[in-house]
């Protein structure tokens, strides 16, 4: 029997309908609304592909159709253990705080990163999984929200995918009546969206930066030719500068005895000599930036050379300037030629010096630790370098600090903020680090100081201490057990040579080329006890003589002479080391030395 409904009955049926009905639109208006909102994102994405102006415009639409307080949008990243963390493309500022304000604004435009996994979205981060969380005070995965953190009373965290694997997340917190499945599933459009719009993102950036990286190598190989064009010329320079010094310094040398007690003439040849010296520097200076460097490769104590040049820099440096050191105790050795090592040191502490223009500090540091592959990248010459331990060292400044628009130059052979140029500087202390395997950077802002780095290879194991060479001999009163052969091409080369060792008692034969030196030795041969050949001669250089004068005589003493570096004679001509080195410039003294030496008279 059909019963007719009672007037109540019929009023709460009306109800629940007319409430179903507004269910159904509100959920129709909802899903119109997230329809469009990610219609506009994506249509502002493709006209102008600004990713940080998408994902807020989405993160804000999100907050919106949710009526939630706050959120972020982020993208997950690992660390180098495989840990993942958290950087956010878009996310609401709700520092409570001026400081975090702050920190908010200068941070969140380039991504904040959020690494503690001890936490709700740690807990997504971890899982792959959707978290909720309307409790969260009770929720034993929540923490990690600081002191004075907004009230958080419910959260939803949400995976995001592309192609299975998981590369986003989407955070949202404090919904009234907080999060269920129902959202979840309404949100999975925006889901796609963001997933969609993130490997969008991933993948230009990954363009991007490998378009950097490609300018960036093709940067560096301009850079490294134009090192390689200058290192040339400056090694040329040095080496024809070396032998007119050659001349100056030695014939200087010969003249010390006739003004003995002439107290005018000493004075005048001592200013010879030291300004000799200082052009002899510089000439080392520039083959040091050449990488042709004069080098005595050794086990070397990085902190006692530091200690020696800190003491020469305090001493000379103004009294409103503290110059300090913080060495590491019980430092590796390194493996370095010490005074190219208290050249660098010297370089980097004067230029610290003279950045201070009134009150300041420099403080000189050293130590141990480990060097990542990003960290050598970034660093001069770090490419060549194996990531791992190694000893460094560096020099802190308060000084005025490196202006941009210099700072690409500051490397530059006699580039200075002066008015004029004071030297190689940094050039050379450039050229000493790539000679020796190192790397080299620098950290600066003007009117706030710079500091220079330097990190040198660790030494194998200890040595045991060398011998201390022998004092040179004296010029006169040696008589030489037969002819001294001497090829080179400079005029002013062979006087001098003719004059110290027509003093020491030697009977000398000059040839100004290789092949004129290749005769003198088939028609004296039985006379001639030792040859003195210079490497760079027309027609035939000193290693190509020496080979053709052993081809006659396989015992034959002899004895190499240059400006360039007794290690880049090796490198250029591997397999045919001459007897001994004699490195230009030398004195009178030096050169009888290394006479007697090959002699077997020492």
């Amino acid at each position: 029997m059909n019963r007719t409904a009672s007037v109540p009955e019929a009023r709460a049926r009306q109800t629940a309908t007319e409430t179903a009905v507004e269910t159904v639109a509100e959920t129709a208006a909802n899903r119109s609304a997230l329809l469009e909102a990610i219609q506009k994102v994506q249509t502002r994405y493709i006209e102008d592909a600004d990713a940080s102006e998408a994902f807020d415009h989405l993160l804000q639409c999100l907050l919106e159709l949710t009526r939630s307080e706050y959120g972020f949008i982020g993208e997950v990243l690992r660390k180098e253990d495989g840990a993942p963390y958290l950087k956010t493309l878009a996310i609401t500022n709700i520092a409570w705080n001026d400081a975090m304000r702050a920190f908010y604004d200068e941070s969140a435009p380039h991504g904040l990163e959020f690494l503690n996994l001890e936490t709700l979205f740690g807990a997504v981060l971890k899982t792959g999984e959707p978290v909720i969380s309307n409790y969260p005070a009770q929720d034993p995965r929540a923490g990690g929200t600081p002191v004075g953190h907004p009230p958080l009373n419910a959260f939803l965290g949400l995976p995001i995918y592309f192609n299975n694997e998981f590369n986003g997340m989407i955070g949202i917190a404090n919904r009234p009546g907080g999060y269920d499945e129902e959202l979840i599933r309404f949100l999975q459009p925006f889901s796609a969206t963001c997933s969609t719009l993130m490997r969008a993102y991933v993948n230009a950036r990954q363009a991007h930066d490998a378009q950097e990286e490609r300018d960036r190598i093709r940067r560096q190989m301009l850079l490294n030719q134009n090192y390689e064009s200058l290192g040339v010329l400056a090694g040329g320079i040095a080496h024809d500068f070396n032998n007119l010094l050659l001349g100056v310094m030695g014939n200087a040398s010969l003249l010390k005895d006739s003004v003995a007690g002439n107290e005018r003439d000493e004075a005048l040849l001592a200013d010879i000599l030291k300004a000799s010296e200082r052009a002899a520097d510089l000439c080392s200076q520039m083959l040091a930036y050449a990488g042709k460097g004069r080098f005595q490769i050794s086990q070397v104590d990085l902190n006692e050379t530091a200690r020696g040049t800190l003491n020469l820099i305090e001493s000379s440096a103004p009294k409103s300037i503290t110059v300090s050191s913080e060495l590491e105790p019980d430092l590796p050795m390194v493996e370095a030629d010490q005074r190219q090592l208290r050249q660098i040191l010297m370089n980097l502490l004067l230029n610290a010096v003279e950045s201070i223009e009134d009150d300041g500090t420099v403080t000189l540091r050293t130590g141990l630790r480990d060097f990542t592959v990003g960290e050598l990248r970034s660093m001069v010459q770090g490419r060549m370098v194996s990531p791992g331990e190694h000893v460094f060292c560096e020099v802190q400044d308060t000084g005025r600090g490196i202006a941009p628009e210099v700072r690409e130059k500051i490397f530059d052979p006699f580039f200075s903020t002066k008015f004029t140029g004071r030297g190689m500087g940094l050039a050379a202390v450039q050229g000493i680090v790539r000679s020796h395997g190192g790397a080299l950077s620098f950290e600066s802002q003007p009117g706030k100081g710079t500091i220079f780095r330097v990190i040198l290879p660790v030494a194998d194991k200890p040595e045991e201490d060398e011998d201390v060479q022998d004092t040179p001999h004296p010029v006169t009163g040696w008589g030489f057990p037969g002819k001294v052969l001497v090829a080179d091409d400079e005029d002013g080369v062979r006087a001098f040579l003719e004059r110290v060792l027509d003093e020491a008692g030697a009977s000398a034969i000059f040839a100004s080329n290789g092949s004129e030196a290749v005769e003198l030795f088939r028609r004296y041969q039985d006379e001639i006890a030792v040859v003195l050949v210079d490497l760079m001669m027309p027609r035939m250089d000193g290693v190509e003589t020496i080979r053709r004068l052993r081809s006659i005589d396989p015992k034959v003493a002899a004895i190499l002479t240059s400006g360039f570096s007794e290690d880049d004679l090796e490198e250029r001509y591997p397999g045919h080391p001459p007897a001994e080195f004699l490195h230009k410039p030398y004195s009178a003294e030096e050169l009888v030395t290394k006479l007697l030496q090959v002699l077997g008279e020492t």
